[in-house]
Order: structure tokens, then C-alpha cells, then sequence
């Protein structure tokens, strides 16, 4: 099953969340029957977005120039994703975390969802973490980043990386005027950063 369609807007009350030129969608239809999804590929094309008040914990906005992934298969009903790659280019992204965060209803049920991924290529792009509160700002620019074998678990809050490499990054760190916290820099700037990091972990239990 393949669908394309071209100067798209998804909005909600006259707010545009996401609007983007083109987007190419290629699905296996036999899975679709027994709740699965097979992406043969989704890309997306000179993609701007801006969550606003989607996400109680953050607000996501910017641009992206390229965005594709193919994925083996998404059961919906079990909430468990394997992509096989995801490329990202030309992307420039902010991260705002909230001061505060609107709590969940009570008969809604947390996430569960179990992400693997195999491979991923980042380029040309930049995220930016910004903290109202104080102010404080951190920027990541990379030239060429590869991720492999990413494991996501959003039950368990455990987060894996098998290997990361980064080629021509930049990374910035201002502390921010209404910081309380002292710090022994105000200002960080590190450039033609290069790394390589085989085997991060993140979990609660940790």
C-alpha cells in the first residue's frame, strides 16, 4: 500500500501542529489485518512542527529537512516497535521543558511501549534543551552521527545504546541569568567534537 501526499497540516483548532511538504508512506497491507504494521518506508520532506501544549512535559519545535525509516514491524496491540534504520538530515530542533507538568488522569494507563532499533544516521543537524525556569540553554550540533543497536523501554525506563559515533559536533552550555545553582562556568563551547561510545545504559535500577 503506498500513499503520497504533498503540503500537508495536521492542526486543532486552528493551531498548526505539523505541516510539511511531502510525505511518502510504503505498507505492507496483510499485517495491517492482524494489528501489525510492516513499513517498507516513511519519508518525510522540509517538515516544520511545533507540540505547543501536546506534551505535558515539553514542547517540541523547529524544522526537519529529511526524515526516513523503515521498520520490520510495529505490533500495536502488544506496543513493541523494531525499526531496521532511521536518517535524519537538515533537522533543527528546540526542546523546551515545562516548569510544570499536568498529571496524567487517573484511568489512563503510562505507555509501555518497547522501541529496538538497529541502526540510525543523524546529519547536519542541531537540537537545542532549553529550562525556563532558570534560563539555562544546551545545544548539540552534529555533523555525522550513527547510532546502533538502541533499545527503548518506556515501562521500565531503561534506555541502551550498542555503539554511538559523532563526527564535526559542536557543543554549547550557557548557565542562564536566573540560575540560582552556582557553577564553575557560565559558558561552555566545545568544537569539531569527535567520540565514538560503545555500550550506554540508562536504568532506574542502576
Amino acid at each position: 500500500l503506498k500513499l503520497k501526499i504533498t503540503d500537508f497540516d495536521m492542526s486543532k483548532n486552528g493551531d498548526s501542529y505539523i505541516n510539511g511538504e511531502k510525505l511518502d508512506v510504503n505498507v505492507s497491507l496483510w499485517p495491517l489485518f492482524v494489528g501489525d504494521v510492516e513499513l517498507n518506508y516513511v519519508a518525510l520532506e522540509h517538515l516544520n512542527l511545533n507540540t505547543k501544549e501536546m506534551m505535558p512535559e515539553m514542547a517540541i519545535s523547529g524544522d526537519v529537512g529529511y526524515f526516513r525509516t523503515v521498520a520490520r514491524n510495529i505490533e500495536l496491540t502488544n506496543e513493541i516497535a523494531n525499526l531496521r534504520q532511521v536518517h535524519l538530515y537538515g533537522a533543527n530542533l528546540n526542546i523546551e521543558l515545562k516548569d510544570t507538568i499536568v498529571e496524567e488522569e487517573e484511568d489512563e494507563e503510562p505507555s509501555k511501549w518497547i522501541i529496538n532499533l538497529h541502526k540510525a544516521k543523524i546529519e547536519n543537524s542541531a537540537i537545542s534543551i532549553s529550562m525556563p525556569s532558570d534560563s539555562i540553554k544546551a545545544k548539540a550540533e552534529i555533523g555525522t552521527m550513527r547510532l546502533r543497536k538502541g533499545y527503548v523501554n518506556l515501562d521500565k525506563e531503561i534506555y541502551s545504546v550498542g555503539k554511538i559515533r559523532l563526527e564535526q559536533g559542536k557543543i554549547t552550555y550557557d548557565k542562564g541569568y536566573l540560575s540560582k545553582e552556582e557553577a564553575p562556568l557560565d559558558h561552555i563551547c566545545l568544537q569539531d567534537v569527535s567520540l565514538g561510545i560503545d555500550n550506554v545504559k540508562y536504568s532506574p535500577d542502576y
